[in-house]
């Protein structure tokens, strides 16, 4: 039997009581919105920033695909039941492969950067893909 998650911020926690674990996306959200908190209270802007951005992409990753046979928007009451689609959930690969292409990303950006003689712009970006490393490798390793 799987429930909803006790204490969780996220509706669409879930966690099999039987194996105490949560999906991979459920749990990486709830340690990126952790230590999101943590960053606030030290005011470690870059790594909050690189943390609201990671949990904006587990969750944009984690939207239903659009049906194109689907009608188009009617408005509906909030709260509408008729409305509500549950979210997809992510493996523990597409939650790696999404941590690693933000990595990615950003090396390619700094890349590109020196490349065009913005070495402090480029700096940032390689900082911002070191702040991903712990998430990447714990993605990878979920032990750690």
């Amino acid at each position: 039997m799987v429930t909803t998650a006790a204490f969780s911020t996220d509706p669409e926690a879930t966690f099999d009581p039987m194996t105490q674990t949560s999906p991979p996306a459920v749990a990486m959200k709830q340690r990126l919105r952790a230590d999101l908190g943590g960053a606030l209270r030290d005011k470690d802007r870059p790594l909050a920033t690189v943390l609201r951005g990671l949990i904006a992409r587990l969750d944009n990753a984690e939207a239903p695909p659009l049906d194109p046979e689907a009608p188009g928007y009617s408005e509906r009451r909030s709260g509408d039941p008729d409305v509500e689609v549950r979210r997809r959930e992510l493996s523990a690969a597409e939650v790696e492969a999404l941590l690693r292409r933000e990595r990615d990303e950003r090396l390619a950006g700094s890349a590109e950067l020196v490349r065009l003689g913005r070495a402090d712009a480029a700096r940032a970006l390689v900082e911002e893909a070191q702040l991903i490393e712990p998430y990447l490798a714990s993605a990878e390793d979920p032990a750690r």
